[in-house]
């Protein structure tokens, strides 16, 4: 992937949707277009080329504008193709948190959990990883006042953690 090899029309012109990269030069031209029309326009853009180069760091950034720009129903939209993800491959764990996070920030707290949940049971997510993410789902459990789901994360943190060793 060499996004200033070739010219950002000529990669829009061209994109490959079965390409994993494409979704990045959409958000380039997004950026662009935030900085010569706004948010909301790149937002509309963001959501038109999702449907040609889906993927999570594109639905994330499309989501984003969407809700800064008051649209917090067309960003749940967007997202809807992630609510029910419970494997993830180890690369795109961190994108899937920060989906999670959006669902959340839309007050879509179920979707966020499940995805939490779907990446810390994923098969090849590191341990540390796998702690980190239940981590997040206990911060977001506790925040949206989900005491008993809170516990639950905190409990399935320790019983993942490794034991201490004593020197």
């Amino acid at each position: 992937y060499r996004p200033f090899s070739v010219s950002l029309e000529e990669q829009i012109e061209k994109l490959d949707p079965t390409n994993g990269f494409a979704q990045y030069a959409v958000i380039r031209k997004m950026e662009q277009i935030v900085g010569e029309e706004g948010a909301a326009k790149a937002a509309d853009y963001g959501k038109r080329m999702f449907f040609r180069a889906p993927g999570f760091a594109l639905g994330l950034e499309t989501a984003s504008l969407l809700r800064e720009s008051g649209r917090s129903a067309e960003a749940l939209e967007v997202l809807s193709p992630f609510r029910h993800s419970t494997v993830v491959a180890p690369d795109e764990a961190t994108g899937v948190v920060a989906i999670a996070r959006e669902f959340d920030r839309l007050g879509d707290f179920a979707s966020a959990l499940r995805l939490l949940e779907g990446v810390s049971n994923s098969p090849g997510i590191p341990l540390d990883l796998q702690i980190s993410v239940l981590e997040v789902g206990r911060e977001m459990a506790q925040k949206n006042g989900e005491f008993l789901r809170a516990e639950d994360f905190r409990q399935e943190i320790e019983r993942r953690k490794p034991p201490e060793t004593v020197n």
